[in-house]
């Protein structure tokens, strides 16, 4: 439950499942606590940017609560010198939808589903490393904003299967962004 298997399946189909197996080898786990450096390119198309020092859902912020679209999230991290560490593990906590990675300005990988993990090994340096995390979420808060403020947006007809008209005014708003907590897993 709550976990991805990456399967690998060779030209000659033979498969292979890499797992971090928590029996095996020495774990330090490095929280990743920020500052953070969040933007966003607003309805109004001006580049919203935020200093935050904890990760909550970007509905808590009064200036994002009904946005939908992509926030940028920009940290500095400091991993260990010492150690030999073999394995490097991202671990983004809470998401809110989906995530594209870049480590010192190199894409890395994408996440969309728990556990929110990415191996990150070979990607990452000793020291200092800047972390970058575009972080995608839902169309249906501001799909909410709309219909409580009672926009016309559709271009189509559409009705809900009691053949009433679509409305989400009544909508709960649902969680976005990266709510974290962020660590770095580091495997000897």
């Amino acid at each position: 439950p709550l976990s991805t298997l990456l399967l690998l399946i060779t030209e000659n189909d033979e498969y292979d499942y890499p797992l971090m197996n928590e029996e095996e080898g020495k774990f330090t786990e490095i929280p990743v606590q920020g500052p953070w450096r969040v933007l966003w390119i607003g309805y109004d198309g001006k580049v919203h940017i935020k200093e935050i020092s904890s990760l909550v859902s970007w509905t808590n912020w009064e200036e994002a609560r009904y946005y939908s679209g992509e926030v940028e999230y920009q940290t500095v991290i400091n991993v260990p010198k010492q150690g030999k560490w073999r394995k490097c593990t991202l671990n983004l906590g809470k998401l809110y939808e989906s995530a594209e990675i870049y480590i010192n300005d190199q894409f890395v990988g994408a996440i969309w589903t728990e556990p929110y993990t990415l191996d990150i090994s070979g990607k990452i340096n000793p020291g200092k490393n800047i972390l970058k995390i575009k972080v995608r979420n839902l169309m249906a808060n501001r799909i909410i904003f709309l219909d409580r403020n009672k926009v016309k947006w559709r271009k189509f007809f559409f009705v809900n299967i009691r053949y009433r008209p679509f409305d989400a005014s009544r909508w709960r708003l649902l969680p976005s962004g990266l709510a974290g907590p962020v660590n770095i897993i580091l495997k000897e």
